[in-house]
């Protein structure tokens, strides 16, 4: 089977995933999966690749172009999910998930945007940020993939609306808000979340907002939270950021 994997991806295989003798081969994916593994492999794989072209088109960037690679998917023993670009471009699945309900769709509805978030403009934002920007994709992207979408992004609402102080929940609610006031019109985040010409709108003009001005604690919704009830503005950013 290693003969479907060229030299870089052989070497990313032996060192980080051992265990896997499974493979399946995409586009612009290799999915890794140990002997005791009993979903559908072929069935994954294809959902995988189409998450990537699903992101290709919402984010307006190709990473497998950019990092000039697959993104390798496997199980090893993290004790977390994981991406790294250094290590070879590779998202890691714990072997606890194994045979997990919803796995490993769930845990790669995060970690696959992580390159496509690598070769935009906004990858030299922190971390909180940067986790928030990926936890605002994840809803459109959890419902492509026939997760719930609108409960991530419902509970990713609460966490700001609570000020919650993790590395993405706060900011993703944030992000969700800043792009209900961007559309205007008392737009909701529930009809946002299926209108992907508007968040492809909306990434474009973060990357044009932030390759100006920095990315900070500042860039909040204008008509915050109160009462942790969602308020809306009536008009588009204009200079007000």
């Amino acid at each position: 089977m290693n003969s479907k994997l060229n030299l870089q991806e052989k070497s990313v295989k032996k060192i980080c995933f051992p265990e896997c003798n499974g493979i399946e081969v995409r586009r612009d994916l290799v999915f890794l999966f140990p002997s005791n593994f009993s979903g559908n492999s072929e069935e994954i794989a294809n959902t995988l690749q189409a998450a990537i072209i699903f992101l290709k088109e919402l984010t307006s960037k190709d990473s497998t172009k950019e990092l000039l690679s697959k993104v390798i998917i496997g199980y090893n023993d993290n004790s977390k999910p994981d991406w790294s670009y250094l290590k070879g471009n590779r998202i890691v699945i714990p072997q606890k998930y194994i045979n997990k309900e919803r796995e490993p769709l769930n845990a790669c509805s995060h970690e696959l945007i992580h390159p496509f978030f690598y070769v935009s403009p906004l990858n030299e934002i922190n971390e909180f940020w940067g986790e928030g920007f990926c936890d605002f994709l994840r809803g459109p992207l959890k419902n492509f993939m026939g997760l719930d979408g609108n409960g991530w992004w419902n509970e990713k609402i609460r966490q700001a609306a609570d000020n919650y102080q993790d590395r993405g929940g706060n900011a993703a609610g944030q992000l969700i808000l800043k792009a209900c006031e961007y559309c205007g019109h008392n737009y909701e985040w529930h009809n946002l979340i299926s209108d992907l010409k508007f968040i492809k709108k909306f990434i474009n003009w973060l990357y044009v907002r932030f390759s100006h001005y920095p990315m900070s604690l500042e860039f909040r919704a204008t008509n915050w939270i109160k009462n942790k009830e969602l308020k809306h503005s009536k008009g588009p950013f204009g200079n007000q950021f």
